[in-house]
């Protein structure tokens, strides 16, 4: 019917103007299918960084910065003394061996932190590590010639951590111990002969018997560790040297020692009953060798 096609028409020619329509705009873009596993394609307008690098080499280092006077490390003495609480016993070596570096190196500058350096190394004479307390017999090997008298004053702390490590459980400690007083014997005799109140009881203990059976270990002669013999003989000579500091420094007060005294005073020590002690345990020592 006309009806009928006029609706055709009509119907028709809007879907034409809808078809221009769509051609008149284009896209804003254009969708690409990819295709299943493949990679996406770089884009043309990509940006790639390439960053290039060279070495800086320089033959020779300043020791004096705006860190002071440091070390090969370019370590200060701060960063070194921080670095002897660190857990690790190569690097508490390493810490003093650099110390040891600046103090070489630098007289003035070990004379003016003295305390500091001095108070803080001691502590490493208990330490569990043996390569960290060879260390510090090295480094007091190496100190004591040129520090003179300064040291003096620290002759106290000193010798607390020396009787502390006579007392130590580990054989070798004490043996550290006993080490160390050779060096204060060999450098300072009159000072540290000062000290015998605090050093003949303990010299005592380690010959008597029963710490003889207590180390008579267990340790061989061909690990390097010094066993309960060679414990025994080192305490010995080192008792025979100390008691050679104190007769030297009673031959320069001049005053004979107090028969049977006992008092609060350190220096007022009942000899005759020290020497009675020493003797027998001398000869207990001899026998058991």
């Amino acid at each position: 019917s006309l009806q009928w096609y006029q609706r055709r028409v009509r119907g028709g020619k809007m879907k034409r103007k809808k078809n221009k329509q769509k051609q008149k705009n284009p896209p804003d873009f254009k969708r690409v299918k990819r295709k299943v596993g493949k990679k996406k394609p770089t884009p043309t307008n990509s940006i790639v960084p390439k960053i290039k690098a060279k070495k800086l080499l320089i033959p020779e280092q300043s020791t004096t910065n705006e860190k002071g006077i440091v070390s090969v490390r370019n370590l200060n003495l701060d960063d070194l003394i921080r670095r002897l609480s660190h857990y690790n016993d190569q690097v508490r070596r390493d810490a003093l061996l650099g110390i040891l570096e600046l103090c070489k190196s630098n007289h003035d500058h070990l004379f003016s932190n003295l305390g500091k350096i001095l108070q803080k190394v001691i502590e490493f004479l208990i330490d569990p590590s043996k390569g960290v307390r060879q260390a510090l017999i090295g480094f007091v090997t190496k100190i004591f010639p040129i520090l003179g008298n300064s040291i003096v004053p620290f002759f106290p702390i000193y010798v607390v951590y020396i009787t502390s490590a006579l007392t130590h459980l580990s054989l070798e400690i004490r043996a550290d111990g006993l080490a160390l007083i050779n060096l204060c014997i060999k450098h300072y005799p009159l000072t540290i002969s000062k000290f015998h109140p605090e050093l003949l009881p303990h010299y005592l203990s380690l010959l008597s018997i029963n710490q003889v059976l207590a180390t008579k270990t267990q340790l061989d002669l061909t690990s390097g560790r010094p066993n309960a013999f060679s414990f025994r003989i080192l305490a010995l000579s080192s008792l025979n040297e100390f008691l050679n500091c104190i007769f030297k420094l009673e031959d320069q007060v001049k005053e004979k020692p107090p028969n049977l005294v006992v008092t609060n005073n350190p220096n007022d020590y009942n000899w005759n009953e020290s020497w009675n002690k020493i003797r027998l345990v001398y000869k207990l020592s001899l026998i058991h060798i």
